[in-house]
């Protein structure tokens, strides 16, 4: 498994019996977001200024994207490892994990969260509704509106037909 705290290194443990396999940290240290990759292949961690990919087996980095300075709420890595996303200062962040290529959605609006969906698109979600966009073109696909109250509720198990 793997734990962190908000500012702290990353550990990797033996689920097994609890012994600390590896410590992933940051170059400032501060670990702000971690989430697992689907396969388990892939940690990504990110702080201000850089997203990190991590092998968990060995403990060594695949990769570093550096980014514009702000505040991560939540990153994932797609199913096949190809691109990491996350959300800061309210916009959708999209690399390539194997380069360091980095792409910004803007909406205009807020975003708060995201889910990545089937089909190469990804979902976001803000205040006042949830937008799919098509991830290879940045294209936005649909809108879908929460009525007067905006979306309100979101969930990040999505199923789009």
């Amino acid at each position: 498994g793997v734990s962190y705290a908000s500012g702290d290194p990353a550990v990797v443990w033996n689920a097994a019996d609890g012994t600390v396999l590896h410590v992933l940290r940051q170059r400032d240290g501060r670990i702000r977001v971690l989430e697992m990759s689907p396969c388990g292949r892939t940690v990504v961690t990110a702080d201000f200024t850089m997203v990190v990919l991590w092998d968990p087996v060995t403990g060594h980095r695949k990769n570093e994207i550096s980014r514009p300075a702000g505040l991560f709420y939540r990153v994932a890595i797609a199913n096949d490892g190809s691109q990491v996303f996350g959300v800061y200062d309210h916009r959708l962040f999209i690399s390539n994990s194997r380069k360091s290529s980095v792409s910004t959605v803007s909406t205009g609006e807020n975003i708060i969260n995201f889910a990545l969906l089937p089909g190469d698109r990804v979902v976001t979600f803000s205040e006042a509704q949830a937008v799919v966009w098509d991830i290879a073109s940045g294209r936005r696909l649909r809108a879908l509106s929460g009525g007067t109250g905006g979306v309100g509720n979101y969930t990040t198990r999505v199923t789009v037909s």
